[in-house]
Parts: structure tokens; sequence; C-alpha cells
């Protein structure tokens, strides 16, 4: 049977609710008023009174913005890495798994270049499947001419990255 709550348990989650995790918050009231209030209860009611976790609740979990530091996710089907709090924005908190692995492997990645996969597989990370190349090439490999150049096989990548290039050198005479 449901357990109705006092004024005074109300407060209480009022006060506790915002800095302690919602198991620890539901054994604190039921210890103070000994009662047996669920921990979804809990949570269902201090939702509806409005309570909201702090970022003390936070920090004391070692979590910002709901993810850990490190935490992986992927997105338009890149592996990003949390790296970062609140500096901005998806793009300045998160980066793609494959730009760190070039930056370990490699070194900085120059400007104006995008860190590509040869085998066209997003989530492999390897080393030796890495390759910076300018972003107007990137740009080239995605239209060609109504086909996109990108293939399963690094060897037909590189040699299509070689073709752009040579495509460019002659735009550019």
């Amino acid at each position: 049977m449901r357990e109705p709550y006092t004024k005074e348990q109300k407060q209480f989650l009022l006060q506790h609710g915002a800095d302690l995790p919602t198991s620890d918050l539901a054994n604190a009231l039921n210890k103070k008023f000994n009662c047996c209030h669920s921990e979804q209860s809990v949570r269902t009611v201090a939702k509806r009174l409005g309570i909201r976790k702090s970022q003390k609740h936070y920090a004391a979990m070692g979590i910002k913005n709901g993810k850990l530091l490190g935490t992986i996710k992927i997105v338009g089907g890149y592996e990003y890495v949390k790296v970062a709090y609140n500096q901005g924005g998806f793009y300045k908190d998160w980066r793609r798994k494959i730009d760190i692995e070039y930056e370990k492997a490699y070194g900085n990645i120059p400007k104006g270049y995008m860190v590509i996969t040869l085998d066209n597989n997003k989530l492999n990370s390897s080393a030796d499947n890495l390759c910076a190349i300018p972003k107007a090439i990137a740009a080239r490999m995605a239209s060609g001419r109504g086909k996109s150049l990108w293939s399963e096989f690094p060897e037909v990548t590189r040699t299509a990255i070689k073709v752009c290039e040579l495509c460019e050198t002659i735009k550019k005479l």
C-alpha cells in the first residue's frame, strides 16, 4: 500500500534532495521518519517538487553534464570521447577518437587538415589506418563526379587521395 508523504518529509526532500543520490536520500528519509518509501517513489516525489541535482552532487560523483571524462559515444558513425567539461559546446567537450589517436601517433593535426580512416571504417582508430588530408581533398573525394572515392581497401583510398591531390595541383596551374 502506498504511504503518503507528510509535510515534514517533503521539507526534508527539499532540503537534502539536491545534494544526495536518490538511493541515499531514500535511506536517509526512511531512517529519519521511520517509513518505507521506495527509491522510485522518492525520485518521483522529488521530481514533482522540482528538485534538481546540484553541481555538488555531480562533483561528488565525478560527473558533469551527465558524462564522465573518457566516456565514449557514437555520433554520425564516429566514436567521440568526452575530454572536457563546459568548454562551449559539444565539439569542444567531445573529440573524435580518431583525432586523438592520430595525435598520439603523429603529433598535432595540421591546420586545414582532417583525419580520415583509410579503410572507411569510422570505428577503426588504429594508427596505421589513420591519415591526415587537406579538407579540400576530402571534399573532392566525397564528390568524385557522382561517385565517392572512399574505399574499404586502404591502398585504393591512398591512390584516390593521390589522384585528388594531382587534380588540385593541375587546377592551380
